[in-house]
């Protein structure tokens, strides 16, 4: 929501800034607590099927206090040495963007530390509101500061003000749930082991941080050598950043909100010794996850350019959802493979292997801009987490000593994705002579989504069952969960994920 205003308000150009200016502070945040957090999801998951919740508090408190210290010197050296930051940005208007966004650093890191306490705890209703919310005031506090209503700032300086109030102001509504549930802080313990058990995970985001900030510091950069001005430039990377790569990227939310369910449950079961059912629940993951990214791809190579301008009024940046929708299937595997990895407390294996994708993924950005442009993006992110999928993969068949995807099944999805994006592409075709973006989409969608669920029921790759199941008569929703309360199941050979339970299970 927050992207979308931004790009139909201000422009790709200023996306293109925010987006520079947030891939350095996401090195930042990497450097001071992004480790932490998926470690205490995982350790507090651990905790709470062994009915220590007391520990867990306390790892809470360690965690807040370590994030809180790193982050806090980071923010205070970044102002200190604010001189030297300018060679981090492509584009020096950035850096003021930057520096008034700074402070988020400390925000977030606490922030994140709360929510992993929700997650591991499996309070996923909460976990996904606090993640809502923080969308949602970033969006209210952007159009109170921008949109005229106080008048007060103008542009980029309008959108990192309202980013930061926004931060702060999330935070201090996730403390007030996180005390009005009943969460406590606990006398601080384990600093060392939480460190230490972290530093994979933290070598890993800082890896991507330094990739990240890499690639927005060399496209911009190569699309100047090749003749754009400074401002093109900007514009056309954050037409990418901003703009296409968010839609590419709206599938890994709903794998994520796998991940979030996947990582307890699979550190849970892998503490009590439950070897079958974190098979299953591997086996169904990949499965999901491969359904997921063909009726995305199905949707985005037809339509692409038509959701672009419903959304951000900008064909271009549809131009290239349509010629790089083949990276939600790397991109998807592999998130979900990593959370697999890790909830196996595998987090050096992700590290390594995602410095064999970005051993790949350089060399590509730095030579093919001037041959391919911008699309360099999408070929050396293909190429990344293609290579970083595969090794995932093989790591976690070694681990489990069993087959982990259904060669069968994936390769009738990616014919059934071929076919149905054929037609796709052949009814918006017919339509746009006619009728308007919303209509071709909702039409497309419709029968194109409609015959790719018909053919993967019809082949018995997916079992759709209904969202409501009957419960003293009534019709009662079921939430999504990896536990056994189910609303979508998976055929594997050795069962599913999500199935509809008939009674209660005990508690992990």
């Amino acid at each position: 929501m927050f992207k979308i205003y931004v790009a139909r308000v201000f422009g790709a150009e200023t996306i293109g800034l925010y987006q520079i200016s947030i891939s350095v502070l996401s090195l930042l945040f990497a450097f001071a607590a992004s480790g932490i957090s998926p470690i205490l999801s995982r350790r507090v998951a651990e905790l709470t099927a062994l009915n220590d919740g007391k520990k867990a508090d306390s790892l809470l408190a360690a965690s807040v206090i370590i994030v809180a210290a790193l982050s806090t010197i980071i923010v205070v050296l970044s102002y200190i040495f604010r001189d030297y930051i300018g060679v981090l940005f492509s584009d020096k208007r950035s850096e003021p963007m930057f520096l008034i966004m700074l402070p988020i650093l400390v925000s977030t890191s606490i922030y994140a530390c709360i929510r992993s306490w929700f997650w591991g705890r499996r309070e996923y209703l909460t976990f996904s509101f606090t993640e809502f919310m923080e969308e949602l005031f970033r969006l209210l506090f952007t159009i109170l500061l921008a949109a005229g209503i106080f008048g007060v700032f103008s542009g980029q300086n309008a959108i990192a003000i309202a980013v930061v109030s926004a931060d702060f102001f999330s935070l201090f509504v996730l403390a007030f749930i996180f005390f009005k549930r009943g969460g406590k802080m606990g006398k601080p313990a384990e600093f060392k082991n939480l460190t230490k058990r972290s530093l994979p995970l933290t070598a890993v985001r800082i890896s991507g941080g330094f990739v990240s900030s890499f690639t927005a510091l060399i496209i911009p950069s190569r699309l100047i050598a090749s003749g754009m001005s400074t401002a093109e430039a900007t514009a056309v990377y954050g037409r990418v950043a901003g703009m296409a790569l968010p839609l590419i990227m709206v599938p890994t939310m709903l794998v994520g909100a796998l991940a979030v369910v996947l990582i307890p449950e699979i550190a849970a079961a892998h503490a009590a010794k439950r070897i079958k059912s974190v098979e299953k629940r591997v086996q169904s993951s990949l499965l999901f996850t491969v359904l997921t990214a063909s009726i995305f791809v199905t949707l985005y190579i037809p339509l692409g350019q038509h959701i672009s301008r419903i959304l951000f009024n900008d064909a271009e940046a549809g131009t290239f959802v349509q010629l790089a929708a083949a990276l939600i299937f790397p991109i998807s595997i592999n998130q979900i493979s990593n959370t697999i990895l890790n909830s196996l407390g595998m987090e050096k294996n992700t590290f390594f292997h995602y410095v064999a994708g970005a051993v790949v993924l350089i060399p590509i950005l730095v030579f093919l801009p001037g041959v391919i442009g911008i699309y360099a993006i999408a070929a050396g992110t293909f190429a990344c987490f293609a290579l970083t999928s595969v090794l995932n993969i093989i790591k976690i068949k070694k681990k489990l000593g069993t087959r982990v995807i259904d060669i069968k099944k994936s390769v009738l999805t990616l014919i059934f994705t071929i076919g149905c994006t054929a037609l796709g592409w052949f009814l918006q075709s017919l339509l746009s002579r006619y009728v308007g973006d919303v209509f071709v989409v909702i039409a497309v969608t419709l029968v194109c989504g409609g015959l790719f669920a018909a053919c993967v029921q019809i082949f018995k790759i997916a079992s759709i069952k209904s969202i409501f199941v009957r419960k003293g008569g009534q019709k009662k929703p079921v939430p999504v969960d990896a536990g056994g309360h189910g609303i979508i199941t998976l055929s594997t050979r050795r069962g599913s994920l999500l199935r509809r339970a008939d009674k209660r299970r005990r508690d992990l």
